[in-house]
Order: C-alpha cells, then sequence, then structure tokens
C-alpha cells in the first residue's frame, strides 16, 4: 500500500470516493500513487470508469476484479507489467486503455471481455500480436503501435476491428489471409519492416481497407503500385473519398 501518497491526497481522496460511490466515476490520475489505494475496494462494485493515468503503479489490485460493472479502464503512463487474470471479471468493459506501460504479452483472459469496442496498449513491450481479440466481436478499435511485434499471424483475419493500428512494430508481411477480412477499413502500418513482397495482392483485391498507411517501410509507392491489385484499392480509396465529400456537401 502507498502509505504516502494516499496520505497526501487526504480529504481529496475521501472526496473522490464520495463522489465515486454516487457516480460510479472515480478519477485518481496523476496522484503520484504506486498502487490503487485500499480505500477503493469500498466503492468497486459501483464503479463505470476508473481513471488511474500517470501514476506509479505496477500491479493492478486484486480487489479491483470486482470492477463488475465497469465500462472504462485508463491505466495509461504506468510501470504496469503485466495486465491481471482476474480481468476476465470485467464483462461490461467496452473501453481498455493501458499505452505507456510495460507490458510484454497480453493474457488470454482478455477473450472474455465480450463488450469490448477499444482498445489502446501502445508504446508497451508486446513482441506477440495478441490472437485472442479475434473473438472480441464487439472490438472496433485496435491500437498496438510502439511495440515490438514482429509478425501479423494469418488469424488476424479474423479481427471485428474497423481499425487496426501497428505503426513503428517490426512487421515485414501482411499476411495473406487478411484479404478474406470483411470488417477492416484502415490499417496503419507505418514505420515497420515491410518490402516490395510484404503486400500481397489478396489484400489488395479483395479486402475492405481503403486507408492503408505504409510509410517508413522499405516499400516505395512505385512498388506499392505496381503490386497485383492496386487498381482495385485505388477504387475503393476513390469511393471513400466521394463518399465523404457528398456527405460533407
Amino acid at each position: 500500500r502507498d502509505c504516502c501518497s494516499v496520505c497526501r491526497m487526504g480529504n481529496n481522496l475521501s472526496q473522490r470516493l464520495e463522489h465515486a460511490q454516487k457516480s460510479g466515476v472515480l478519477a485518481l490520475e496523476n496522484q503520484d500513487l504506486k498502487a490503487v489505494p485500499n480505500e477503493v475496494q469500498g466503492v468497486v462494485a459501483k464503479l463505470r470508469s476508473l481513471n488511474l493515468q500517470q501514476n506509479k503503479i505496477r500491479q493492478l489490485a486484486s480487489f479491483l476484479a470486482a470492477c463488475v460493472n465497469l465500462k472504462t479502464l485508463n491505466v495509461d503512463f504506468n510501470l504496469i507489467e503485466s495486465l491481471p487474470e482476474f480481468m476476465s471479471a470485467w464483462t461490461k468493459l467496452e473501453t481498455l486503455t493501458a499505452q505507456r506501460n510495460q507490458l510484454t504479452s497480453v493474457p488470454p483472459q482478455i477473450a472474455t471481455l465480450s463488450a469490448l469496442k477499444s482498445l489502446n496498449l501502445s508504446s508497451n513491450r508486446i513482441a506477440v500480436f495478441p490472437i485472442a481479440l479475434v473473438q472480441l466481436k464487439k472490438l472496433a478499435f485496435v491500437d498496438l503501435s510502439n511495440n515490438v511485434i514482429t509478425e501479423l499471424p494469418s488469424e488476424a483475419a479474423d479481427l471485428s476491428a474497423i481499425e487496426l493500428s501497428l505503426n513503428n512494430n517490426q512487421i515485414s508481411r501482411i499476411p495473406d489471409s487478411l484479404g478474406r477480412n470483411s470488417t477492416m477499413k484502415v490499417l496503419r502500418l507505418e514505420k515497420n519492416q515491410i518490402g516490395k513482397d510484404g503486400v500481397p495482392p489478396s489484400v489488395l483485391k479483395s479486402s475492405k481497407i481503403s486507408t492503408l498507411l505504409l510509410d517508413n517501410n522499405p516499400i516505395t509507392a512505385k512498388e506499392l503500385s505496381n503490386i497485383d491489385g492496386y487498381e482495385a484499392f485505388e477504387a475503393r480509396v476513390t469511393a471513400v473519398r466521394r463518399k465523404l465529400e457528398t456527405s460533407d456537401g
């Protein structure tokens, strides 16, 4: 327990907990906390939103397993090394953001977060793409940028996400299977290791992707335009642009 930080919060913590008891919203950002205060245990069942960003927390307290009504969790800018296995209790969670921590992997229990819509695990040390995400049918936005992921596996074809961000990783190839994905429209792969053989024609021809960002990769714009299926990709880009122009007008 981080007594010093809790003591410094004093009445401030009591006021925030009282507010949380009524509103279901608890904000403890930027409080120099090294652990979640034990006092939070008294309101966990009521919490819908918990903000712990910009602290020095290394591990999420086990009593947070009782946050069964939690919809939003923000633990950005901490020192967390692993997401807890008890996260499987958060069946109502819709938004999870844990960017800029020290995560090296994603536990398979994330597959139980059936309500999850948005996941941001950017700027960590994750080395393997979490295949368990394909089981989350409501997941629309995934950000795994600024990690050390070396491969986008073929199973990624079964992702439900509309947008997948993998900027600044170590990926050298987009899997052929992504060509059969029916939901993804935006794929961000800037600052990776994708060469001219790393973009399969099936992704350009058959996928729904209309935003494909490949800046700062070995592949050049000319090499991309020479890949079979590029005309079909360009047609999707143009169709989306016209649709946006029409809606703006």
